[in-house]
């Protein structure tokens, strides 16, 4: 397996961003527990995920992954390593705190590489938040049906995570915001 270059930067900005997100959430909800001393396990195990990707699955010679690719990995990284804690006293009862703040942290850091790219692109236009789809048979927001979909993947036996599968998520969702804010996305291709 090749070592990444470079990936050391995207793995302190996105620790930094869920690091961010954790101190958010953590206002509102003070049993929330952020794990700092698994900074090396997420380093290693994002680096694991992304050479792994770009081997297995994307055409020879391709050096970086897409933000949305980078952002499943962050997201899937944070919750298997379980680098948040929710304990809720109920056992009926769900948390999904910790992968909300994984999820937000994933969009932040997508954002933050959309509105680079839109920028190197000279588009004026940038992302300030996502928009999500409406759910049309329920009231349940779609950030909040992603989360629910991590958990479960998360915490049933017949469940598992899947970075393509999320990525493609992802991805829809970049999609959909680019075209929302009238820039098409054709543009942005490298």
């Amino acid at each position: 397996m090749k070592k990444l270059e470079g990936f050391e930067g995207i793995v302190n900005t996105s620790w930094d961003t869920i690091q961010r997100c954790y101190e958010e959430y953590n206002q509102d909800n003070p049993d929330i527990i952020f794990h700092a001393e698994k900074k090396d396990e997420y380093a290693k195990l994002f680096e694991k995920y992304y050479i792994d990707i770009i081997n297995r699955f994307m055409k020879e010679g391709t050096e970086t992954l897409d933000s949305h690719k980078q952002a499943a990995i962050i997201t899937i990284c944070c919750l298997e390593l379980n680098i948040i804690e929710h304990n809720i006293d109920d056992p009926n009862e769900i948390s999904i705190v910790a992968q909300m703040i994984a999820v937000n942290a994933a969009f932040i850091f997508m954002t933050d590489c959309m509105n680079e790219l839109l920028r190197k692109k000279w588009i004026k236009k940038k992302i300030e938040q996502y928009y999500f789809p409406v759910a049309i048979a329920c009231d349940t927001p779609y950030y909040e049906i992603i989360c629910r979909l991590l958990y479960y993947e998360q915490h049933e036996e017949d469940m598992k995570f899947n970075i393509l599968e999320l990525s493609d998520r992802y991805y829809l969702l970049e999609y959909i915001n680019l075209l929302q804010r009238g820039i098409e996305p054709k543009l942005l291709k490298e």
